[in-house]
């Protein structure tokens, strides 16, 4: 009897903690941004934040060519699927003496990104199960002008 309820009481204590944390899908995203008409440079922050509560962000960052692959965290590759809000970034970066500093390409963008796809995205893109490109086009608030 003693065994039996140990039992009970081990296996809820696995399935709550199991259903804890973040929560994945089984859909990955890739693509590639484009700004201005051109291949981001290396570095800059690809965001999708899913607009269904309780689900966890994915992120990404453009390697030399712009291309993106989101990810959940450094082990896990992937995205959730349904709505997301997209917002592109640029995070400052520092030096081996700890100072912060951006590339002039970094720089440009960081300050030129316009707010509908930064710090008040209103960019949605919908991510279905399974392989997704998504290809993003941003036109500097200079350019704009």
């Amino acid at each position: 009897m003693q065994r039996s309820v140990l039992l009970v009481c081990l296996v809820c204590l696995c399935t709550a903690v199991a259903s804890c944390g973040p929560t994945y899908t089984n859909a990955t995203v890739t693509g590639k941004l484009l700004i201005d008409g051109q291949p981001a440079p290396r570095g800059v922050k690809i965001i999708f934040a899913p607009q269904e509560k309780g689900s966890s962000q994915s992120y990404g960052y453009t390697n030399d060519a712009g291309e993106y692959r989101l990810r959940f965290n450094a082990q896990n590759i992937g995205a959730n699927a349904g709505e997301n809000l997209v917002s592109i970034g640029v995070e400052m970066q520092f030096d081996d003496q700890g100072n912060p500093y951006l590339p002039e390409d970094l720089k440009k963008i960081r300050t030129g990104l316009p707010d509908n796809v930064s710090f008040h995205s209103t960019l949605v893109k919908t991510v279905t199960k399974g392989p997704n490109t998504i290809d993003l086009d941003v036109v500097l608030e200079s350019k704009k002008r």
